[in-house]
């Protein structure tokens, strides 16, 4: 066989089940670790979704679990299915209240029975429904913390527990095709390789053999950038869906953008709840050269919505809050989820262009820091209306006992003191119904916001019911706690408020006293004290304190 047409077939029947047998175990290992990743970011959205459940306590009404499921997938982009223990729908994210009430049990799904035994579960499987492949991830979460008695089919009783089971659902389908582009990208770079390599070897010859080897190690290069790339994207992901924190989300972001980008100089900006400012979260490469803070009009790219690219094809606009910087080239993305915006993605190069490989790793990064500050927003969202109360903004009754709990045992391990103080506002009812509900919000948002003024940085102010306060104050001796009651009293009384025409004044308080460990060595005999104390403040005559166990009573004059 002549040696031409042997060195062009040899490489051809070598090259080509090779190179398709490494494409497909790459695509293989590719779709392997996205399905993880979409996995994790499942976790991350399930666990948040049975935590927003609580709240719910002993709810099986459809009506209200289906709504939270709306809503939960509304906010998270996944499918969220809630049921019982016994494999009922009490709610679906994708699914009405009627569909809901016919739909089979969903006792026998393999992800359902393993969050039941072991607490968590996932699995795979073709939806006939959806007609597309779905990863399931399922929570289980406790309803209650009693048991509860069940008598079985022989008259037995058992005491059982009641749980819910919270589901996060998503297509692979869809998380696949949106890393379609990089898959094409490198089959593209692969098979150009392969063909250069044949074409190579049709010119025959121990030079023509050389420079095949050279593409040969130069496609290697590409294929080892672009794994290490996918590497840390993926690396990116899985770290920045663990974190609960907005700053390890930050140390997490410099750290990989540094490796994916290692010849650029950014910093990723989140806007501030005002929305009229955006503010540095982090930055990468030596400190950042340009503003710390922007309003979100500087930024061609927020302004548009979408990325811009200074100065592109010859069109120099680049953004105002980068004009102290000195770079050739700048990328600004928004960082839009949910289709919120949510911040900005800045990156500075001295290249005369951007790289198109660093441009969709830019915009991949973006996305993927999107969907992070998402998730940590939502996170933050749900535990502060777990804690908060919505009216005055302080913290609820639930949190104020968690939190004297953990003041007593650090009283205890520091051999120090701490009181708790039962604050009402006195004749509430009587003005309440003289002046109306809104009026009465009004005040009770006002004098909330008086008496944080007074408290220090370590205290505990929440509302404990209706107009009803506590104040946990650690560290404090008796003589602290009487001046901290005046000043408190005389702040209230100081007050004037403007509304409908009208100026409300005479407003006052009633303080009373109790502290560990001279009154009580436990946090509900305290709070029992010094509700006591408050009833003989307002037997007393009102606008005053009381320290438990002092028959005194100081009276402070009107202002």
């Amino acid at each position: 066989m002549d040696i031409r047409l042997k060195f062009m077939l040899v490489p051809t029947l070598v090259l080509l089940p090779v190179t398709l047998f490494l494409l497909f175990a790459l695509d293989s290992f590719v779709d392997h670790q996205l399905k993880k990743e979409v996995r994790t970011e499942l976790a991350v959205i399930a666990s948040t979704a049975a935590t927003a459940l609580k709240p719910y306590g002993m709810e099986h009404d459809i009506a209200v679990m289906d709504q939270l499921a709306d809503e939960l997938g509304e906010a998270t982009d996944a499918r969220i299915t809630i049921l019982m223990n016994d494999g009922r729908v009490l709610g679906d994210s994708e699914l009405s209240v009627r569909e809901i009430e016919t739909i089979e049990s969903h006792a026998d799904r393999s992800e359902f029975i393993e969050a039941l035994s072991k607490g968590r579960g996932s699995s795979t499987r073709y939806s006939d429904t959806l007609d597309t492949e779905m990863l399931y991830y399922a929570v289980r979460q406790r309803v209650g913390t009693e048991p509860h008695a069940h008598e079985d089919e022989t008259g037995h009783t058992h005491n059982m527990r009641h749980f819910h089971v919270v589901r996060a659902a998503r297509s692979t389908e869809r998380m696949l095709a949106h890393f379609l582009p990089i898959k094409l990208a490198f089959y593209s770079a692969a098979l150009t390789g392969a063909v250069a390599i044949i074409l190579i070897g049709i010119a025959g010859g121990r030079h023509m053999a050389s420079r095949a080897q050279q593409a040969t190690q130069l496609l290697e290069a590409k294929v080892k950038e672009r794994t290490n790339s996918i590497n840390l994207l993926q690396r990116l992901g899985g770290s920045l869906s663990a974190c609960s924190k907005m700053e390890e989300a930050a140390e997490v972001i410099r750290l990989i953008i540094e490796k994916i980008l290692p010849d650029t100089h950014g910093a990723v900006f989140i806007t501030k709840a005002s929305r009229n400012i955006e503010e540095m979260l982090v930055s990468w490469g030596g400190e950042w050269s340009g503003e710390q803070q922007f309003i979100p009009d500087d930024c061609w790219a927020m302004r548009k919505g979408r990325p811009h690219l200074s100065n592109d094809e010859e069109i120099s606009m680049a953004c105002s809050h980068l004009q102290r910087t000195d770079y050739n080239q700048s990328l600004c993305i928004p960082l839009i989820a949910q289709g919120e915006t949510l911040g900005s993605f800045t990156a500075l190069t001295d290249a005369d262009r951007w790289d198109e490989r660093d441009l969709r790793m830019a915009q991949t990064l973006a996305e993927q820091i999107s969907v992070t500050l998402a998730s940590l927003q939502l996170r933050e969202s749900l535990k502060q209306q777990a804690i908060r109360d919505p009216l005055t903004g302080l913290f609820n009754r639930r949190f104020m006992m968690e939190s004297l709990q953990q003041s007593i045992s650090r009283a205890d391990r520091n051999d120090s003191t701490l009181g708790v103080m039962m604050i009402d506002i006195d004749d509430f009812k009587t003005f309440n119904d003289s002046y109306g509900h809104d009026v009465g919000d009004l005040v009770l948002k006002q004098i909330a916001a008086e008496m944080r003024l007074c408290t220090r940085k370590e205290d505990t102010l929440s509302r404990y019911g209706g107009e009803e306060f506590c104040l946990v104050c650690p560290d404090l001796k008796d003589k602290d706690f009487e001046e901290l009651g005046a000043r408190l009293c005389d702040q209230v009384r100081k007050l004037t408020l403007s509304v409908r025409d009208m100026t409300l004044s005479d407003l006052s308080i009633s303080i009373g006293i109790a502290t560990y460990p001279g009154h009580a060595k436990d946090a509900e005999t305290l709070i029992k004290i010094a509700d006591e104390a408050l009833y003989q403040a307002k037997a007393s005559g009102k606008n005053r304190f009381v320290m438990a166990g002092i028959v005194k009573k100081i009276q402070f004059p009107a202002s």
